[in-house]
């Protein structure tokens, strides 16, 4: 969450006294001169009674990190730079002390490990740790191989891309809520007018064209997401021949059982491994009764969320037999 000058805010921390408290802490902060970065934290334990606190439960820790116009913030620019082309990065600084004093920012590095940016600080310079951007946590307090005080990595990584193939009903609504959700948004189709800017206006790009080379232009990358919501069974064939030889995180395809069969059949004639298949959520998205096109593409969305935060693909698939999505 950042906060500005006049209060304002983008992101949140979860909203609620908790977030105002935080608020209230950084305007102080800005309004005092602090320039070094700082920890609070918020117990969750308030009585019942207590008007407006917090029952929830648990602890949470809060790092304000203060950035003031005119001062060196060369470590946002590289940081920015690395995220809005495509790649992951991390912020790592040292403790000062066990009682978790930090020091400022030490230290960019990007997705190979290689530092693109780094203080004007005395000492020894931080070297990447291992897995620097592709650790299990996004805040992770490290021990230093040099025998320094411990690290505190942040690590940040692109948003994920979703691919929308067809630009039917289902697509119209799906793109709109995944660009809500976080997602850059991309829309496939063999027909121009399915895939313009003012049929999908919250998309980062609409492209036409032949499936298979539109995806080939596209690349590949770990973070994709695609959701396969067009018209037919020879549209999904074309789009799988491509897509389930690379990488990504999750795919889905809409359609009936005896469609999903067909596609996997003739497939499996071409020579596609079977065992490929096993990463396909195919009836896509969980089962909540959906019907119209706004419901299913909430479904989907449901099952990609589910996916995002840890569920293995193929664990969130649909599980009724009373109805059958249509086709996009």
């Amino acid at each position: 969450m950042a906060l500005f000058a006049d209060r304002s805010t983008a992101g949140t921390i979860g909203g609620g006294s908790g977030e105002a408290d935080v608020i209230a802490r950084a305007a102080d902060a800005m309004s005092g001169g602090e320039d070094r970065p700082s920890r609070m934290a918020l117990e969750m334990w308030a009585d019942e009674n207590s008007p407006g606190g917090m029952v929830c439960g648990g602890r949470m820790e809060i790092l304000l990190d203060p950035l003031f116009a005119g001062r060196d913030r060369g470590w946002l620019h590289a940081l920015l730079d690395e995220i809005e082309n495509d790649r992951a990065a991390a912020l790592v600084r040292r403790f000062v002390d066990e009682d978790g004093t930090l020091r400022p920012v030490e230290a960019v590095f990007d997705e190979k490990g290689d530092a693109v940016w780094r203080a004007d600080s005395p000492g020894k310079a931080i070297r990447a740790p291992e897995n620097v951007t592709n650790g299990d946590s996004p805040v992770e307090r490290i021990r230093s191989d040099d025998g320094g005080a411990d690290l505190l990595v942040q690590r940040f990584t692109p948003a994920e891309r979703l691919i929308i193939v067809g630009g039917g009903h289902i697509a119209v609504s799906l793109c709109e809520l995944a660009s809500r959700l976080g997602f850059r948004v991309v829309v496939l189709d063999d027909r121009p007018e399915y895939a313009s800017p003012e049929r999908f206006p919250d998309a980062v790009t609409c492209r036409a064209g032949a499936y298979a080379a539109l995806l080939a232009d596209l690349g590949e990358s770990r973070s994709d997401y695609y959701a396969l919501v067009s018209r037919g069974y020879a549209v999904d064939v074309e789009a799988l021949r491509v897509i389930l030889t690379r990488k990504r995180t999750y795919v889905g395809m809409i359609g009936s059982r005896r469609r999903v069969k067909t596609v996997k059949r003739v497939l499996t004639k071409e020579g596609i491994d079977a065992a490929r298949f096993d990463s396909l959520c195919a009836p896509i998205g969980i089962d909540i009764e959906a019907e119209t096109p706004a419901e299913i593409a909430v479904s989907i969305a449901a099952q990609i969320i589910a996916v995002r935060h840890g569920a293995k693909q193929g664990d969130q698939r649909r599980t009724g037999d009373r109805k059958t999505l249509p086709s996009g």
